[in-house]
């Protein structure tokens, strides 16, 4: 199986933990050309800190209707959350198809920020396209943002909408001004 993913750390109000926004992308190859394959897909994150202790684990178990694309491989993404304090992870994701009876694994590294150290900083950017792949479970990140995002690049033919974050530290809050310059390859 092969596998892509994006990790995004948002700010919970109140709280010390970050809530990080995991999109994983899938890719096998489809049993049939044209018919619809339902596939069910176990996803496991674990988070361990810098000195390999582990620190956080999440379940998500998704099932979604497949359509097979014109290359016999169908595409689709995995939607999951996990809350943990600031600090280096490296988190070790995997999947396991019951179609393929296959598991893919991938490992990422990230530092998840502080937002409340700093005067003005941002989450990262969500990326969402339309017409937009399979993904499940869609209302994952139903309260830290508005869109379904995707782990997909390319956008030829597509509309795509970025989201962020921006945060204020302990200060008061003043407005912010933003320029955003898009740049292709």
């Amino acid at each position: 199986m092969q596998m892509r993913v994006n990790v995004v750390p948002f700010a919970i109000p109140g709280k010390s933990e970050v809530a990080l926004a995991i999109v994983v992308g899938l890719r096998q190859p489809a049993a049939a050309r044209t018919a619809k394959v339902t596939e069910t897909v176990a996803l496991s994150v674990n988070a361990y800190d810098a000195k390999g202790q582990p620190k956080g684990v999440k379940r998500e178990n998704a099932t979604l209707v497949l359509k097979p694309g014109p290359d016999d491989e169908v595409r689709y993404e995995v939607l999951t959350r996990l809350d943990l304090k600031p600090g280096t992870y490296q988190l070790r994701l995997a999947a396991y198809s019951a179609s393929l009876a296959r598991v893919g694994s991938i490992h990422y590294d990230l530092d998840v920020p502080d937002f409340t150290k700093n005067p003005v900083s941002l989450s990262g950017v969500l990326i969402s396209a339309t017409p937009a792949m399979a993904a499940a479970p869609r209302d994952v990140f139903a309260g830290i943002a508005p869109i379904v995002p995707t782990t997909q690049r390319e956008f030829e033919g597509n509309q795509s909408t970025a989201f962020m974050r921006v945060y204020q530290g302990k200060s008061k809050l003043e407005d912010v001004q933003m320029r955003v310059r898009l740049i292709d390859v």
